[in-house]
């Protein structure tokens, strides 16, 4: 079995631990949430160290997905509108 190894592979894990610990539904990337067009006032963003990475990591915590966009919520059920 291939095994991934990398930075981008150690970020995620620790993101994926943090949301754990801050029981949280999601936790991503500052650029990623910016990328995504997420409204950065409306967010709980903090800056956390990541093991590997020389600088601070700017990460957005997100309690509950489905309040990022209530207009998105059926999209899975209903695609095509």
């Amino acid at each position: 079995m291939p095994t991934v190894i990398g930075p981008a592979v150690n970020v995620a894990s620790r993101l994926e631990t943090l949301a754990k610990a801050r029981d949280v539904e999601l936790a991503l990337s500052g650029e990623s949430a910016t990328a995504a067009g997420l409204a950065a006032g409306s967010l709980t963003i903090e800056d956390v160290d990541i093991r590997g990475l020389e600088a601070t990591f700017s990460v957005v915590l997100v309690s509950r997905v489905a309040d990022l966009a209530p207009e998105w919520a059926g999209w899975r059920d209903n695609p095509q509108s």
